[in-house]
């Protein structure tokens, strides 16, 4: 007599495998999150490693955020001042220009979706997704004259700024970047993070925050709030687009930091600063509390 299953046993089986199936998807899931995770690590590693090389070709200086005149622009139509020039900078000691790009980053990069660049956005008119934004030299600024804002508790990082009008002239609030030894503890100063901004994908724009306490404060509440990945913040005509968006990257509430002697490293965003620098600024400057984003090692 022939045997067979009953639909019994088939039914157990079936439901036997779904019940593998639920424990190791996830599983999966969980180590492809991982993998991503040693790849962008791995990627603001060597960002760290071109930023020492090309101090050593330049009085140990740290590259501009933006240079003008930025002779490497990507722009094709010759809209060149508005290219931001550290990407320039470091992309000679660079093995691969994907290493800009966090695996993670899924936004859509386009700057011409406005129509604001004649021809449309092109991968030949891109420089690719810029993933990682670097810290911006604000402390010793006076009093910004950019709408006002104080900027000694908001931006004390180490990039300088350049820019120029596009009638040539220079503006009044240019500034340097730092050396390494004007880092009080290069170990322990973060000079480079992951964020994904909707608006890199044109002239290698790079993005920085000139409140760099977004940085820190996952805080709905918070003026100029970035949430953290898969999450974005809506930020219309942030750069010229009505779908600008951001992001801050996010492995399980853990974010990869590039640190000033070039190691990398991950830990929650919450862990960079005293949640007093988001309630009270001026107080957490006067009291030197906690800030792993500032220069100076006071606040370490």
């Amino acid at each position: 007599m022939r045997k067979a299953f009953t639909l019994i046993e088939l039914l157990v089986v079936i439901a036997i495998i779904a019940i593998l199936a639920a424990i190791l998807f996830p599983v999966f899931a969980q180590a492809k999150l991982a993998a991503k995770k040693t790849a962008d690590l791995s990627n603001i590693k060597q960002l760290g490693l071109t930023t020492v090389m090309y101090q050593g070709d330049n009085d140990d200086v740290l590259p501009l955020i933006r240079m003008n005149p930025n002779p490497d622009c990507h722009a094709p139509f010759g809209n060149c001042h508005q290219a931001l020039g550290i990407v320039s900078a470091l992309d000679p000691y660079i093995k691969s220009h994907d290493m800009w790009k966090s695996p993670q980053d899924t936004l859509t990069h386009c700057d011409s979706s406005s129509g604001a660049e004649p021809g449309g956005c092109t991968p030949l008119q891109t420089g690719g997704p810029i993933s990682y934004a670097p810290t911006e030299n604000l402390l010793n600024h006076p009093i910004s004259t950019q709408s006002g804002a104080d900027y000694t508790y908001k931006a004390f990082g180490v990039f300088g700024y350049d820019r120029i009008r596009s009638s040539g002239v220079p503006y009044n609030d240019n500034y340097g970047s730092l050396n390494s030894s004007e880092l009080g503890a290069p170990a322990s100063t973060i000079v480079y993070g992951p964020m994904f901004i909707s608006w890199s994908y044109w002239s290698d724009i790079v993005q920085q925050r000139t409140d760099q306490r977004e940085w820190a404060f996952n805080d709905p509440t918070f003026p100029g709030y970035i949430p953290d990945y898969p999450q974005v913040a809506s930020c219309p005509f942030c750069w010229c687009c009505p779908g600008d968006a951001l992001t801050m990257e996010s492995f399980n509430g853990q974010t990869n930091w590039l640190f000033g002697d070039g190691h990398a490293k991950s830990m929650p965003r919450s862990q960079t600063m005293d949640r007093l620098w988001e309630t009270d600024p001026t107080t957490a400057l006067a009291q030197h509390k906690k800030n792993l984003i500032h220069w100076d090692s006071q606040y370490h």
